[in-house]
This record gives C-alpha cells, sequence and structure tokens, in this order.
C-alpha cells in the first residue's frame, strides 16, 4: 500500500510511559538488560507480596506488562503517567481489558467472561493462544479492580527519581537513535522505514494519518509496534553500550555465518523478496537439509527473520538488519 507522505503525521520523540512499560517488562526478565539489571532485581526485591503477585501474573504475558502501550494509541499521552491513568480509569472492565489484550479478543466475549468466568474455556477454540496463559487471564477476569489497582500501584512505583536520571544519563542514545531515523526518513516512507527496522513486510497496514518513531532503551526485545486505523507506533529498542563497543564475538561470529558463500547467496535471494526453505534449495540446486543448516546460521546471528504464513516458513532480511550489523562492525573497527 502506498503511504500519502502529504497527509500524514510523521514523528520521533521519546516517551517517559514507554519506558516506564519497558521498566515493567524489566522486573520479569531483569537480566535482558544487564546496565541496569541491579537496579531491576532492588526495586523487584523491595515490592510487597500482593504486587509481586501482580508482577507474576504479567510475566506470564506475551510483553510482561508492556500491553499497557496500547493505551497510548487512545490517549496520545506521551510522557505524563498521571494523565495517562485518569484517562485509563474511565473504562469499564470490558472496553479495558479488550485494549490491553490487544484487541484481540472481541469485547463482548470478554463481558461475558466477566459476568462469568467458565465462559473463558469457551474462548480456547477461537483464540488458541491464550491456553497457556489462562491461569493469568482467569485471575485478571476473575478480579479485575484488584488487578487494575496491582499493575497501576506497579506503574507508579517505576515513576521515580531513578527513571528521571537514567533516562538523562542516556539522553545521547536517546538523540543517536532519534537522528538515525529522522534521517533514513529522508529518502524512505514511514511505512518502508517501519518494515525496515521491524525486519520484514507487513500483512497488516493502513492508510496511517499519523507514524510516530519512539526509540526505548528499557525495552530490550525485537522492535514493535501498536497501531489502529488511524496511527502506527513503532518502538525501536536502543542496544545496550556494551553490546556495541564490547560484544566482539557475536561480530565475529556474524561475519564468519556471511563468509561462506552458499550463506552469502541466501541473504542476496531473500534480501529481494520472502522465500521458503524449498524456493532457496531449488535456486541454489542444493538439497533442503543443507539449506536449512544455513538458515540455522544465520538465524542465531539474527541476520534474518523467520515468519509462518499456514503451514509455510518463510525467511527474510532487510536493509536495515543489514545496516545495523555494519553499524556494529564498524564500531568495533574503528574504536580508539
Amino acid at each position: 500500500m502506498s503511504t500519502n507522505i502529504e497527509n500524514c503525521r510523521i514523528k520521533t520523540v521519546t516517551s517517559r510511559i514507554v519506558e516506564i512499560a519497558g521498566f515493567l517488562y524489566l522486573l520479569s526478565h531483569p537480566d535482558s538488560r544487564k546496565s541496569i539489571a541491579a537496579q531491576a532485581y532492588d526495586i523487584r526485591k523491595k515490592l510487597p507480596p500482593e504486587l509481586l503477585e501482580i508482577l507474576g501474573y504479567l510475566a506470564q504475558l506475551k510483553f510482561s506488562g508492556f500491553e499497557i502501550i496500547e493505551f497510548i494509541l487512545k490517549s496520545k499521552i506521551y510522557d505524563d503517567l498521571s494523565d495517562l491513568e485518569y484517562g485509563i480509569a474511565k473504562w469499564n472492565h470490558a472496553p479495558f481489558l479488550h485494549i490491553f489484550f490487544g484487541q484481540e479478543i472481541p469485547e463482548q466475549r470478554i463481558e461475558e467472561a466477566l459476568q462469568n468466568t467458565g465462559a473463558l474455556d469457551s474462548l480456547q477454540p477461537d483464540f488458541p493462544w491464550i491456553a497457556d496463559k489462562i491461569d493469568c487471564l482467569r485471575f485478571i477476569i476473575s478480579n479485575p479492580d484488584r488487578f487494575r489497582a496491582g499493575l497501576s500501584a506497579l506503574l507508579k512505583q517505576l515513576d521515580n527519581a531513578f527513571l528521571t536520571d537514567t533516562m538523562n544519563q542516556l539522553a545521547p542514545l536517546y538523540q543517536e537513535k532519534m537522528a538515525y531515523i529522522h534521517t533514513q526518513l529522508q529518502t524512505k516512507t514511514p511505512l518502508d522505514l517501519a518494515q525496515e527496522i521491524m525486519g520484514k513486510k507487513f500483512k497488516r497496514v493502513n492508510d496511517y494519518k499519523e507514524y510516530i518513531f519512539i526509540p526505548s532503551y528499557f525495552f530490550p526485545l525485537r522492535p514493535v509496534r501498536f497501531m489502529d486505523d488511524y496511527t502506527q507506533i513503532l518502538i525501536d529498542p536502543i542496544p545496550e553500550p556494551d553490546s556495541l563497543n564490547g560484544d566482539r564475538k557475536r561480530t565475529i561470529d556474524t561475519m564468519k555465518a556471511i563468509a561462506d558463500p552458499t550463506r552469502f547467496e541466501i541473504l542476496n535471494l531473500i534480501l529481494k523478496e520472502p522465500l521458503y526453505g524449498k524456493q532457496i534449495a531449488e535456486k541454489l540446486n542444493l538439497s533442503t537439509p543443507t539449506i536449512s543448516h544455513h538458515l540455522d546460521v544465520l538465524k542465531a546471528v539474527d541476520l534474518i527473520t523467520e515468519e509462518r504464513i499456514q503451514n509455510i516458513k518463510y525467511f527474510s532480511t532487510s536493509p536495515g538488519r543489514i545496516n545495523r550489523f555494519l553499524t556494529t562492525l564498524r564500531k568495533h573497527l574503528l574504536q580508539k
């Protein structure tokens, strides 16, 4: 789908609320950000039992509570937690949970489950992803007031001086990431850039009127996007400084991976279009098991992505993914 740049709004911003939500994720996965793992462990250790219980249920969700970002789409509030909470407090339980669960479960079905938790079991055939989260969802739907109060208390606990001081210290990293995005937007549409950052072509797109790019240090996973019919928000994690300046082994492993002629050719092929294993094997006149081995090597160094469509796995890469490796390589080679 083409993007009408003249009629859309494009912003690159930092967001305190995104970082609060990211740190909420870190409370369940503290070792994913080694530079602030000690602070995450310390804050977690000081949580009262009732909040640790809430945190335990959040940890079972896909993004461990980072789902609160869905409400930025509705409120367009990026920095003031109290303003965001004031807006969220007006929502009844069913629409709140509908948004919190990524708008995947219809509001009416959630309302039925709120009235009778036994209705949760009827959701599983239609939403198979909830099977391994059923205990978490049962708690949330059985105790919506308690859950929302606990989530609010956790967010307030993180909205403190530590976060302010750390964000101030990280200001150069935020600025570097935003400058890079701004430069890329001079020659690329926001949709194309978002797909490049994510490392794949989107199947769900719209003629968005607003594109928001938000760098995040505290959310350490891959880039994620949240969208409605009007706005797309893309959250792009900032690598830890140590991962750029000290982790030379991973860079060497990546160079070894692409030094193999077959793997180099695979990258050339899937840079042009997503392909599945048999297609790659036919194009390179090799066996499918041989190609599978090479794909595993490339996945191990994070040069390719895999997306399942029905029962077929498609593999792809992007200029952005290759450029991130080249940026890291330059930093290692030019480091004084």
